[in-house]
């Protein structure tokens, strides 16, 4: 088998959109009649924020009615990477005080509580979909009737961010995900910020993607990072990888 490995850094890529996780590489030797681009090893920092503006984890908007009247809010904190539920309960605290101080929120072993003061028994609390309640804080429903407290439906996950999606960009591929998704490797995330994470190819897990194109000239690579909801990481630390690359029998 015709293979030919590939190694990158992001350091001599060239950024799109002031943006380390969306690079563009000149090949100086186009490789023609690709079939299989396997991903061999990835050496990546760890220093996104896992509180971010890109995926909506710094912000929810709430509504409560009761007793005749009702008030809506949007809650927004500043993007920073957060390690205690206790930091990010402060921040929110901080926000809904000024907002709407008859509402706080408080953590309770594994778990956070909404609750709620001044207020008649029986109001009802209304969410828009928010990763940040949802995802983070463990509040799934969009809809809560509250008396005085309310007990979160799942514990908090303050490491959501358990795989990242490397995604080669306007090759002809076939899809590697479920859906539009845009991934072409799967990253699993088992580094904490801070810490350079490192992944080499097993034998019982290899990723690759078939170029669907037999014509098809490879000459520029662009790889974009994406989270594991698809949407763009913007404060990330320059990268390498290394790629393995196959041909179609002549």
């Amino acid at each position: 088998m015709n293979i030919d490995t590939l190694h990158f850094d992001t350091l001599l890529g060239t950024y799109n959109n002031n943006s380390v996780y969306d690079c563009t590489f000149t090949l100086s030797n186009p490789l023609r009649n690709v079939k299989n681009i396997y991903l061999k090893s990835i050496e990546m920092p760890i220093s996104f924020n896992n509180i971010r503006a890109s995926n909506s984890t710094n912000l929810f908007v709430i509504t409560i009615h009761g007793n005749g009247f009702t008030t809506r809010r949007p809650v927004l904190i500043n993007e920073f990477n957060c390690t205690t539920i206790t930091s990010l309960l402060t921040a929110i605290n901080e926000q809904l005080s000024t907002v709407l101080p008859s509402v706080s929120f408080h953590s309770v072993d594994k778990y956070v509580y909404l609750k709620l003061t001044e207020l008649p028994n029986n109001t009802v609390v209304n969410f828009l979909p928010s990763k940040l309640l949802s995802v983070i804080l463990g509040f799934t429903q969009l809809s809560y009737t509250v008396t005085n407290e309310i007990k979160a439906d799942n514990s908090y996950l303050l490491a959501y961010d358990n795989y990242l999606s490397l995604y080669l960009q306007d090759i002809p591929v076939k899809s590697t995900g479920y859906s539009n998704q845009l991934i072409s490797y799967k990253i699993p995330l088992n580094a904490v910020n801070g810490i350079v994470y490192y992944l080499q190819e097993l034998n019982s897990f290899s990723q690759c993607v078939e170029i669907t194109d037999k014509n098809y000239i490879l000459n520029r690579l662009r790889v974009v990072v994406y989270d594991r909801f698809g949407l763009p990481i913007t404060n990330g630390l320059d990268y390498s990888f290394s790629l393995a690359v196959n041909y179609h029998d002549e």
